[in-house]
């Protein structure tokens, strides 16, 4: 059942002119036929006591409590139980009924029903299920209210009063936290918890702590910046970070407490109390900075060794041009010169050839 649906049915509702839909009507207001002989069996009276008693029916079934002012139930649910009951019609009820006769009949409709008060095992139920609650999201005491009167109707136990019943979730929720951090805590040994303090606190040679370090987006990657990563992933690692058993916890939990820590600066990490509580938004924060830092590290390497190649590309690229240059000047140095050659030794050939043939021809008288 939705908020939105549990809000239809509560006793403050404004009442005859209220629409609701038929499958609202069906759903919260039907009776079954083992309903309808209980009314017909446990009442006495006119046919307006009749529909009365079946609308406490349906209303502690569907809220966990009674209807205070009948005056407030829509109309239309006032009819549907009347047909129902195959009574007349009945268009209002126009006043509520003898308090003997109604502490008589919500007696009778918790019997039936099964609901039981709300007493200690109530409540020690409920605090177990805010822990189970809490161990998948920090809820708001809104939407956690909620969840509490579904867990409590479906419990079959009678709801306090609004004010009650709030002022008993908050003290529930407030137990389950602090039950949900000591067990946190309590993954921890004592030299765990001695270094989260110290991670907290800065000495001479700090100006910041050095859980403040973790909170910093990674830098343009030089060789210091790559070291002091690996500097703080070595604080993680010694610290074991790693090995914390966190997975009976929900991931979405622990990213919202280390979201909170990053906020928060070291004094205000230092002023969370109780101890239970500062060790376990501590821990969550750096179970989320040991996978970030991991990747920010792999990034940064990357990035360093790009930058690298880049710059050595660029020298090397600078002392080769002037050899390139060089070379093209020889290169167009050493062809002239061969063209001279073979131009000088193809003139001295043809000379030495045709002072040969000339040689050789007879002389004329």
């Amino acid at each position: 059942m939705t908020s939105k649906e549990i809000e239809q049915l509560k006793p403050d509702i404004s009442q005859n002119n209220q629409e609701i839909s038929e499958d609202e009507l069906v759903t919260y207001w039907t009776l079954t036929p083992k309903d309808v002989d209980f009314v017909l069996k446990n009442c006495r009276g006119d046919e307006q006591l009749f529909v009365c008693f079946a609308i406490q029916l349906s209303a502690l079934r569907n809220t966990g409590r009674f209807i205070s002012h009948y005056k407030k139930v829509p109309l239309k649910a006032i009819v549907y139980i009347a047909t129902q009951l195959e009574m007349k019609f009945i268009d209002s009820i126009s006043e509520n009924l003898r308090s003997e006769t109604e502490r008589s009949y919500r007696k009778k409709i918790i019997a039936y029903l099964d609901f039981r008060s709300f007493d200690g095992r109530a409540l020690e139920a409920l605090n177990n299920f805010l822990i189970d609650q809490l161990k998948i999201d920090l809820f708001s005491q809104s939407s956690l209210t909620e969840s509490c009167k579904n867990f409590l109707i479906e419990k079959r136990i009678l709801l306090p009063q609004p004010i009650s019943l709030g002022r008993k979730i908050s003290k529930a929720r407030k137990k389950a936290l602090l039950t949900l951090y000591s067990r946190i805590a309590d993954k921890l040994n004592d030299k765990q918890k001695r270094k989260c303090e110290k991670l907290i606190c800065t000495n001479k040679n700090q100006a910041f702590t050095d859980l403040q370090s973790f909170k910093f987006s990674p830098p343009e990657p030089t060789a210091q910046v790559l070291n002091d990563y690996l500097d703080r992933l070595s604080i993680l690692a010694k610290l074991e970070v790693h090995k914390v058993k966190l997975n009976d916890i929900n991931p979405q939990m622990i990213k919202d407490i280390a979201a909170f820590v990053k906020t928060y600066s070291s004094r205000e990490v230092r002023r969370i109390a109780p101890p239970e509580k500062r060790y376990t938004y501590i821990i969550c924060f750096l179970a989320e900075a040991y996978k970030t830092l991991i990747d920010h590290i792999i990034e940064l390497n990357d990035r360093f060794l790009l930058k690298k190649e880049r710059v050595s590309r660029n020298d090397l690229t600078k002392k080769l041009d002037p050899l390139r240059k060089n070379a093209a000047a020889g290169s167009e140095l050493m062809v002239d010169s061969m063209k001279k050659l073979i131009h000088l030794f193809c003139v001295n050939y043809f000379c030495r050839l045709a002072t040969i043939i000339f040689a050789a021809l007879p002389l004329s008288d």
